[in-house]
């Protein structure tokens, strides 16, 4: 058979039941798709052998996927699976249903800007968006709630409910000036639950980027690209940071009053009240672990944030760099080495290969994307 056909050796096809969802990645899966052309390389086969080498190479990873714990098996946070999946289900439902599928647009990258109270993230985003070269305006959950019930909520240290943050996100997701660019977003997730919603976000972007991918849609989603950066500091930090910040802004803005000149200051009464600044930091503690999960999953830059801000950055440019020379490589090429990816290659390939190859022996033909 040939060798453009390196999708395993006969020895992964026998491998036995994995240990958990992330060995399916070790099984030397080389399943490479050029997306620019979406169409299959089958050099120097019959069509019976293509037939019978894709039957039994998928038929051993689809069980093995089946056998395979989930990849949130381990997590020692308490989640409520059905519950995520029905509140991402509804909110997508609806957006989708608002813009259509063929007007919404994916950006390059989501970059999630988390972080302890008083760590620093206003401060240093914009030499974040530098960093990963995002020319999009920065979308911060707390912006987007402004509604009366929503501001009454947060002054008194409380958060919103995960559906109605989830729905106002892709709202903005889907309203960026630059589809070409990326998007960092401040502050979420904020609960376990919003974690494995990002998730179930990354599974729908994947299942929209394969369907599309040889389609005129498919400039409008690109191959998903989701990243973390946590700044974090502990309790004392954080607390002291933010009642620095509080006096501050009421100084700023008793001098714009006295002077008529300036700009008033939002005034929160989480920057005064030392009980509602420590209520905001065990929110953030409580739900610390479950972002740290996600650590598995996708590329994640955990910094602690003390020191001078020059000093931080520093911090964040030598991960984000480091990032940046894992991400060299083939540009128009995606190595399906995760489980998400892999399920939907083999959807692609059960749904549009083989009904069609005992049929059309045309596709002897070489094409232009090999497996």
């Amino acid at each position: 058979m040939s060798s453009s056909l390196s999708i395993l050796s006969k020895r992964a096809l026998h491998q036995p039941r994995l240990s958990n969802a992330h060995s399916i990645c070790r099984l030397q899966l080389k399943c490479q798709v050029n997306y620019r052309t979406a169409q299959l390389t089958w050099a120097r086969t019959s069509v019976q052998q293509r037939r019978s080498f894709l039957s039994r190479s998928m038929a051993s990873y689809a069980n093995v996927l089946q056998k395979a714990p989930d990849v949130n098996d381990n997590h020692t946070c308490s989640i409520d699976m059905a519950e995520a999946r029905s509140i991402f289900d509804h909110a997508w439902k609806k957006v989708e249903s608002h813009y259509g599928l063929g007007n919404m647009r994916l950006p390059t990258e989501l970059l999630f800007l988390m972080g302890a109270p008083g760590a620093g993230k206003g401060t240093l985003t914009p030499s974040i968006l530098q960093m990963r070269n995002i020319t999009n305006p920065p979308i911060g959950i707390s912006s987007l709630l402004t509604s009366p019930d929503c501001k009454r909520l947060k002054d008194q240290g409380l958060l919103i409910s995960d559906g109605y943050v989830l729905e106002l996100l892709l709202h903005a997701i889907f309203q960026i000036p630059n589809a070409n660019s990326g998007i960092l977003i401040d502050g979420f997730p904020r609960t376990a639950l919003q974690s494995q919603i990002i998730t179930l976000l990354y599974e729908k972007w994947t299942e929209i980027w394969f369907k599309h991918i040889s389609t005129p849609l498919a400039r409008h989603f690109p191959q998903p690209q989701i990243r973390f950066c946590v700044l974090h500091v502990d309790e004392t930090t954080s607390i002291e940071r933010q009642l620095i910040r509080g006096r501050q802004i009421r100084e700023h803005n008793d001098t714009v009053r006295q002077t008529g000149f300036g700009t008033l200051y939002e005034e929160r009464a989480t920057d005064f009240d030392e009980n509602l600044i420590r209520e905001r930091y065990h929110i953030f503690k409580t739900n610390y672990d479950s972002l740290l999960q996600l650590r598995s999953q996708f590329p994640f830059h955990l910094i602690h944030a003390y020191g001078s801000i020059d000093q931080v950055l520093a911090k964040i440019q030598h991960q984000m760099q480091k990032d940046n020379v894992k991400d060299l490589g083939q540009p128009d090429a995606l190595s399906l080495n995760d489980p998400i990816k892999l399920q939907h290659a083999i959807q692609y390939l059960q749904l549009h290969v083989l009904p069609h190859l005992a049929h059309q022996p045309g596709l002897n033909k070489q094409h232009d994307v090999s497996l």
